[in-house]
C-alpha cells in the first residue's frame, strides 16, 4: 500500500506544481494521506471551497485544524488516499481554476 499511496501522493504533488498558482505552498509528507496547502494573501480556503464544491469537487479547509478561525482560513487539506488518479487530477485542475478566479 505504501507504493500505491506514494503514486498518489507524487501525482497530486505534481499536479499542484502545474495547475496552482506558484504563491501557494504545499508541503511534502513522507507519510500519511494528505498534502496540506497554505494559500497567499487574497485566497481564502473558505471561497475556494464554494466555488469547487459547485463542480463536485471537496476538500477541508484548515479552520478545523487551527486554534484561529483567521489562520484557518489559510490552509486547505488535500486527500490522496481514497482518489484514483482521475480524480486527483480533475480535483487539482478545479482547485487550481477556482484560485485563479478569485485572484482576478
Amino acid at each position: 500500500m505504501r507504493k500505491v499511496y506514494k503514486a498518489k501522493k507524487e501525482l497530486m504533488a505534481k499536479m499542484i506544481k502545474e495547475m496552482l498558482p506558484q504563491s501557494v505552498k504545499a508541503t511534502d509528507p513522507e507519510g500519511g494521506f494528505f498534502i496540506y496547502l497554505t494559500l497567499p494573501d487574497g485566497l481564502d480556503a473558505e471561497e475556494i471551497f464554494k466555488l469547487t464544491i459547485a463542480e463536485k469537487v471537496a476538500f477541508v479547509t484548515g479552520e478545523p485544524f487551527h486554534t484561529s478561525i483567521e489562520e484557518g482560513k489559510k490552509h486547505i487539506r488535500l486527500a490522496y488516499s481514497n482518489s484514483n488518479d482521475e480524480e486527483i487530477i480533475k480535483g487539482i485542475e478545479v482547485i487550481g481554476k477556482a484560485m485563479k478566479k478569485l485572484l482576478k
